[in-house]
């Protein structure tokens, strides 16, 4: 049916945790999963996906990066067992039921479809001018339009941001050997320095300059064979709008939502399942004593803000706050710390009740709810707002998933 195709760097814990999480949102979806795994926790993400797909998976051992990334797809991709290829993106988290994926297959399948953008939903933006112009075929699951350069022209003057293609794609496996095989070979990324380089001189003297577009114009000029990344990196893979001779192709689209990202709008506020209240997946109150007898004073500090909350019996608060910038490198956590009395504290995954001298740690993103079982007293302590701009929700309620 489709073939998962993994060939990621794992450098750090947040990483590693991304990595799990993804899977377990998707893990049934598929029989052949192509594994090649580079990093500092290479070994530990190694481990856990040997330990839950056996047999399903094929283990390379390509961790020579200067060899380049497409190289070493290339010599993944003869090993894969089905006609379409998923690219695994470990920051990205399916929300679709796993069956549908079945189906979506099938129909790529008889529409002879050469790739499908499989997230960067952006709240159905994705795929606006398409629907605009009308250029869709209908389908049960997908929709496909065979895009040609005068299509895509169409498409672009319609304001539509995205890519022509992207890395979070399902893309037939010749096709998906042909973008390898392009743009594998290019000169050295140094060259592309001096350009931009060259071009920051010329901004300077000439005023107004769209370093970007003219990148791109002098690139076609060349043939493409200007790199934009470093070759250890997938991102040359990816296909800015100018890249037409590509086409034409098959392209499908998605009905509906299928995979998110964690931690990055890109260009839609609130889009990023942070913001969304849906990450982290794998919700634990970690409740602990750590005040010493109730005698430990925490005061505010640069750092942190400590609120003193006081609720009588049967009282509510409710609170959710984020960081609000495009992308989300850390997680924000509160800690709430029961200096008297007993509460009961719920998130949308479960809720535990705490005494005096008991403490949780919570992620706010996704939401809380004190409700007071008898008169208590609490701090809650939380990453300082001082020179920061975040998205706040206070004591009247969690307003942060009309996006949901």
């Amino acid at each position: 049916m489709l073939t998962i195709f993994a060939n990621l760097r794992i450098e750090n814990e947040d990483g590693l945790l991304h990595l799990k999480d993804s899977f377990f949102s998707f893990s049934d979806i598929s029989d052949d999963w192509l594994i090649n795994i580079r990093g500092k926790l290479r070994e530990e993400a190694l481990a856990f996906l040997t330990q839950h797909l056996g047999e399903k998976m094929r283990r390379f051992e390509l961790v020579d990066d200067s060899r380049g990334w497409m190289t070493n797809a290339l010599d993944m991709l003869p090993y894969a067992k089905h006609e379409y290829i998923f690219v695994w993106n470990e920051d990205h988290i399916n929300l679709a039921p796993h069956e549908i994926y079945k189906e979506i297959v099938r129909e790529m399948k008889e529409k002879k479809v050469d790739y499908l953008l499989y997230s960067w939903w952006q709240f159905g933006k994705a795929r606006k001018a398409f629907d605009q112009l009308q250029l869709l075929t209908p389908g049960n699951y997908i929709d496909t339009v065979h895009m040609t350069p005068s299509q895509w022209k169409q498409v672009q003057k319609t304001q539509h941001p995205y890519y022509l293609i992207s890395l979070c794609g399902i893309f037939h496996v010749k096709f998906f050997e042909k973008l390898l095989r392009k743009d594998k070979k290019k000169i050295p990324l140094f060259f592309t320095k001096q350009l931009y380089r060259f071009m920051t001189l010329l901004q300077y003297g000439i005023g107004k300059f769209n370093q970007t577009y003219y990148f791109h114009k002098i690139d076609s000029l060349f043939f493409h064979i200007l790199r934009r990344f470093r070759k250890e990196t997938p991102f040359d893979l990816e296909k800015a709008p100018d890249r037409t001779d590509i086409l034409p192709i098959t392209i499908a689209v998605s009905k509906h939502e299928l995979f998110a990202c964690i931690d990055d709008d890109l260009d839609t506020p609130g889009y990023q399942l942070i913001k969304r209240g849906k990450y982290p997946l794998s919700f634990s109150l970690d409740a602990d004593k750590i005040l010493e007898g109730g005698n430990k004073v925490i005061e505010s500090t640069e750092e942190y803000e400590v609120t003193k909350l006081s609720l009588r019996t049967d009282e509510e608060y409710r609170c959710a706050y984020y960081e609000d910038s495009i992308r989300i490198t850390h997680i924000v956590k509160e800690t709430i710390i029961i200096t008297m009395g007993r509460v009961q504290i719920a998130t949308r995954r479960e809720d535990n009740i705490l005494s005096a001298h008991e403490a949780v740690v919570v992620y706010p993103n996704v939401g809380y709810m004190i409700v007071a079982l008898e008169d208590a007293h609490m701090l809650i302590v939380s990453p300082s707002r001082k020179k920061k701009t975040l998205h706040y929700n206070g004591p009247q309620g969690i307003e942060n998933e009309k996006h949901d």
